[in-house]
């Protein structure tokens, strides 16, 4: 009677599963995803790269700074961090309107956090490199000088929003009244 020892069972055990194992895919067959914050500003929708993005919150209490255009809303203190609070809607000269599904995007910038309100938060958004368009929509509207591309699914069209180039813009670095 043969005895198999482990390291016999063991062989064994590697010829078999190197003859049922699948090929894994090659790295040209694996799509990275493009992760977005799918948004609403009035009638548009867009998206914002996560990247972006360092939280997002209901619409916070706020202090009101004197002085300031009406799109400023006030600062906000977040866990400790004073927040100013700007108005999408109102900056783009569109009408103000406050409802339970305004959020706060809140993102990093120089040194500090800025926050924009939001419409709605519609969730994550996953895209492959294969979705996306080389030019944002023409009939973007107030958006468009934020709007870098887009991304096509499904007869859909999510063009991406840049914060940083909106809090960066000469127009949203005047907060003062003056």
């Amino acid at each position: 009677m043969e005895q198999n020892t482990a390291l016999d069972l063991l062989l064994a055990l590697e010829q078999r599963g190197r003859r049922v194992a699948r090929e894994l895919p090659s790295s040209e067959e694996v799509r990275i995803p493009w992760n977005g914050v799918g948004v609403r500003i009035g009638a548009d929708r867009a998206v914002v790269d996560m990247g972006e993005v360092r939280e997002i919150l209901v619409y916070p209490e706020l202090t009101r700074v004197p002085g300031t255009l009406g799109w400023v809303r006030g600062v906000a203190n977040v866990r400790g961090a004073l927040v100013p609070v700007m108005d999408l809607r109102a900056y783009l000269g569109l009408p103000v309107r406050h409802n339970r599904d305004i959020r706060v995007l809140v993102l990093p910038y120089g040194g500090g956090l800025v926050g924009v309100v939001v419409d709605e938060v519609l969730g994550l958004r996953h895209f492959t490199e294969d979705e996306r368009l080389p030019e944002p929509p023409v009939d973007a509207g107030p958006l468009s000088h934020f709007l870098h591309s887009a991304f096509r699914r499904g007869g859909e069209t999510w063009p991406v929003l840049s914060l940083h180039a909106l809090v960066s813009s000469p127009g949203f670095q005047q907060v003062s009244q003056q």
